[in-house]
């Protein structure tokens, strides 16, 4: 039976009340909850113009049910067949409800249980909620008493939710420990369970814990599983000397690796905002809605809670170089990448100004609002404090433009694949090969932070595997591996699509001669901050996470100078070329689960080599033969033929010569540029001058070293031949073999 008998609601002095800090809603007192079972003795006169709570259970006399989400609550109440009776019904600051029912006097306790999910939580004994007349802390409005009546009875449903316990989270050791038979039969490789048998040496082992996690992820153990494992195992011997911290050092290392070996679907929208079947539940209750005539003040708060959930799963607001923008999360028509849009105010509100709700009565007649207005005004919209490409990132005050990528395991491996990256791509040279693992590791281990400035450059015939190797490279990054066909999309003004690239694959689209594009590809590679421009849009900076591979069969691929160090070039070995029957087994091989594989060894490995200095290759020297100045390659040519003859002596001596007449130099220079047919790049004596003494130690001779007709000629003393060689390869820093024929640049 109640203890309030007016016909009217409660009045705030019957509750048993409690003084909050401020206009905050925790107690001042800290044993506060004695006033659950006994009647608190502050009266409204203690507490006038501050918060005050309102002790729940025997001595307030009531059970509370607090809904924070009315949507949820809603479709939670269709589902289970709820009903809420009328009651006293208080309205909070933050728009949600508190429905007070009596509190049930059978000797029974019920207490405390919050379901986020399904939107409501329920304050009993030992719990409190804010009076009405108090001020909320974030809104600054106040508590107001919707429905002024006697409290009800509780309905049966909410008093079994509220005697349940919630069921706690298993500890990591709550769980079965893995026996030796179970490892038998995990769908595991045999080097992976001897791993786990057996363990690894001191300096191996946090590569064979990657190996290790890999396959047990794959198998489908839960992380307490894989905790029980390496506390009885071998592998977990590193595990175990961490003694008190080794749970907090294993889960990052698990989580890591969970993040690219599962086999679910990802949706980036459900994830943010729910399931599938509550996005589905929002859109049937403002169906529900329409068909109300006449709804009231409830029904048209739970109608424009809907909406706001419903935009806020593609949109939110950001600012943009100082405008104010709404992001619009789309699938790419093209592609089927997730992408996004910066949509102007107006354009939202013409997006949406066909569809409307009505959203109260004026004189009787009801006022309509668009979902655009209803969005834009609510405090609940998805807002960001900016735009971001950060894969690692901690904070939702940025908005993301990072997806992880979701690799599905399988049978395939990856051997194939390394053994066609070492063979074919890097035609069977160590060095190179370890370079470029070590390349593709650093940038999948990252993600596209902590940039080397340095890019792959791939050169072969047609047929020979480069557009294989990026693509199941490629694959690792998925969503942020931009496929590069025209030079425009990787120079010109519109480079939208670069937000997105960690990876990108310039496929037969770059000139190595275009001077025009030279700057830009160059700060591509090397710079940390690229700026952004979509038509129409206003550019906006981000950091550059973009790592360039480039694929030609060109002759001149890259702008490779004498000092340049972003280049890797290789030359693409032509020993595949139309064997369908190896290019089918790699496919098949990479496509059932190789990929998966691949990230799992580029996960594992050890980065060992400088990555910021790509090493000097035999094509790279034909790269740098075809970006030197006409003054360049007319030296290299000089080099190479180890003669060098004056045409001011009358008699030059054989070979190299220590003295040679600067006008007789200069005649030798412009007799080459005719002969390669060089018109408009032509130096003057002083620039050929100025140029010659960057890539030798030459100095002024005797001035009158040569006669001809009784003509004299100023000279330049050169160091020998061997002594120019070292320089010139000092300055290239790539051992010549000057006794090759195949590398005279003409």
């Amino acid at each position: 039976m109640s203890k309030f008998k007016s016909s009217e609601g409660p009045k705030i002095e019957d509750f048993s009340l409690i003084l909050l800090r401020g206009h905050s809603k925790k107690p001042v007192d800290k044993r506060w909850q004695r006033y659950c079972a006994e009647k608190s003795p502050l009266s409204p006169a203690d507490l006038k113009g501050r918060n005050c709570g309102i002790a729940c259970g025997p001595a307030s006399g009531c059970l509370v049910l607090d809904v924070d989400d009315a949507g949820a609550f809603t479709t939670t109440c269709e589902k289970k067949g709820w009903t809420v009776p009328e009651t006293y019904t208080v309205e909070t600051g933050s728009g949600g409800h508190h429905y007070y029912f009596q509190y049930p006097q059978d000797g029974q306790k019920y207490g405390n249980r919050t379901s986020k999910v399904m939107g409501f939580d329920v304050r009993g004994h030992g719990g409190q909620v804010v009076a009405p007349g108090s001020v909320h802390p974030d809104t600054g409005k106040k508590y107001i008493i919707l429905n002024n009546r006697p409290m009800a009875k509780a309905p049966q449903w909410l008093l079994e939710f509220s005697k349940q316990k919630a069921k706690p989270k298993p500890s990591p050791k709550s769980k079965r420990k893995i026996a030796a038979d179970d490892i038998d039969r995990l769908p595991i490789k045999p080097e992976t369970r001897s791993l786990i048998r057996n363990g690894a040496a001191k300096g191996q082992r946090s590569e064979a814990i990657f190996t290790v996690l890999g396959g047990l992820i794959f198998s489908g153990l839960s992380d307490s599983e894989i905790f029980s494992l390496f506390e009885s195992y071998p592998i977990g011997e590193k595990y175990r000397e961490l003694g008190n911290g080794r749970e907090r050092w294993l889960q990052p290392q698990i989580d890591k690796a969970r993040g690219y070996f599962t086999d679910r679907a990802e949706d980036p929208i459900s994830q943010k905002r729910g399931d599938k079947s509550e996005s589905v539940s929002d859109e049937q209750l403002l169906k529900d809605f329409r068909k109300i005539d006449e709804p009231d003040k409830e029904q048209i708060r739970t109608a424009k809670a809907a909406i706001i959930r419903i935009i806020n799963r593609a949109h939110g607001t950001c600012m943009v170089g100082g405008k104010f923008q709404i992001i619009y999360e789309h699938k790419n028509p093209v592609s089927g990448r997730p992408d996004f849009s910066l949509l102007s105010r107006q354009d939202f509100r013409f997006r949406y100004e066909n569809k409307s709700i009505i959203v109260g009565y004026t004189k009787g007649k009801p006022t309509f609002a668009t979902f655009a207005d209803i969005w834009l005004k609510s405090p609940h919209r998805r807002e960001y404090d900016g735009i971001t490409f950060d894969p690692f990132l901690k904070t939702s005050r940025l908005f993301n433009m990072y997806k992880p990528a979701i690799l599905k395991p399988g049978p395939g491996t990856c051997e194939l694949f390394l053994e066609f990256i070492k063979t074919v791509i890097c035609s069977r040279n160590e060095e190179i090969y370890e370079w470029l693992m070590d390349w593709v590791a650093w940038l999948f281990q990252n993600k596209g932070q902590k940039r080397q400035g340095t890019s792959i450059v791939a050169r072969g015939s047609q047929g020979c595997g480069k557009g294989t190797f990026v693509k199941f490279i490629g694959e690792l990054f998925q969503n942020h591996f931009i496929h590069i066909i025209h030079q425009n999309q990787i120079t010109g003004r519109f480079n939208g699509h670069l937000k997105y690239g960690i990876l990108v694959f310039v496929d037969e689209s770059f000139y190595g001669g275009d001077k025009r594009s030279e700057g830009l590809l160059k700060g591509i590679i090397s710079e940390d901050v690229i700026l952004v421009e979509n038509k129409f849009v206003d550019p906006f900076e981000i950091r550059n996470h973009c790592h360039l591979v480039i694929a030609s069969n060109n002759v001149w691929v890259v702008p490779a100078g004498l000092e340049e160090r972003r280049f890797m070039v290789v030359h693409v070995s032509n020993e595949r070329v139309g064997d369908t029957e190896y290019w089918n087994m790699l496919y098949k091989q990479m496509e059932n689960g190789g990929v998966a594989d691949l990230a799992k060894y580029l996960l594992a490995r050890k980065v060992k080599s400088n990555l910021r200095f790509a090493p000097r290759t035999p094509e790279f020297l034909n790269q740098a033969i075809e970006t030197m100045q006409p003054e360049q390659v007319f030296w290299f040519y000089c080099l190479q033929e180890g003669n060098l003859q004056d045409p001011s002596d009358e008699k030059p001596p054989e070979g190299w010569p220590t003295l040679v007449s600067r006008e007789g130099l200069f005649h030798l220079y412009e007799r080459y540029c005719d002969k390669i047919n060089v018109r408009n790049r032509r130096l003057s004596h002083t620039q050929l001058q100025r140029r010659l003494q960057e890539m030798v130690d030459v100095y002024g001779g005797p001035r009158k070293a040569f006669t001809v007709g009784g003509k004299r000629f100023r000279t330049w003393r050169l160091p020998p031949l061997e002594a120019c060689r070292q320089q010139f390869e000092s300055k290239l820093k790539f051992k010549i073999d000057w006794d090759d024929d195949d590398q005279v640049p003409f």
